[in-house]
């Protein structure tokens, strides 16, 4: 004959965890704080790269628009340049600054080319420089635009 025990699997609470149990009350139309919480660290998480992200964007957006309205102030200076110069001249400098941008623009037209360059031997050649210079980030930026135009030589006088 068998004998078998019999387990109590009951478990035994004491009695301030009874009282604990039938105090609480059960939530259904809510999140819990602790929810709240870990929800707000997640989106934390998710949005501090972005938001780094977007800071180093709009910076270069902003380099990149003052080297893009500095190179359209330099090619815009060249043409005034030229309608100021008289039709004969071979030598010329204008300046010019843009107040409410911070621009300096500078034009200088140089009868002579790099003697070094295969472009020395074209007689009449002139060599146009247009320097535009603008503060960044309180660095002192610069870009050149360079051309090239022909000019009738000066006739030497015998």
């Amino acid at each position: 004959m068998m004998h078998s025990k019999s387990r109590n699997t009951s478990l035994i609470y004491p009695p301030f965890a009874l009282s604990f149990f039938a105090c609480k009350k059960v939530s259904k139309g809510g999140f819990t704080l602790m929810e709240t919480m870990l929800a707000m660290v997640i989106i934390g998480i998710v949005l501090t790269p972005i938001f780094i992200l977007h800071g180093t964007i709009m910076q270069r957006m902003n380099k990149s628009s003052k080297q893009l309205y500095g190179f359209l102030s330099g090619k815009q200076f060249l043409y005034e340049a030229r309608q100021k110069q008289e039709p004969g001249v071979h030598e010329f400098t204008l300046e010019k600054k843009i107040e409410e941008s911070g621009t300096d623009l500078k034009y200088v037209l140089q009868p002579s080319v790099d003697p070094k360059s295969v472009l020395a031997s074209s007689e009449g050649l002139h060599k146009e420089v247009v320097t535009v210079s603008w503060m960044n980030q309180g660095k002192q930026q610069s870009e050149q635009l360079i051309s090239y135009v022909y000019k009738t030589p000066e006739q030497k006088k015998s």
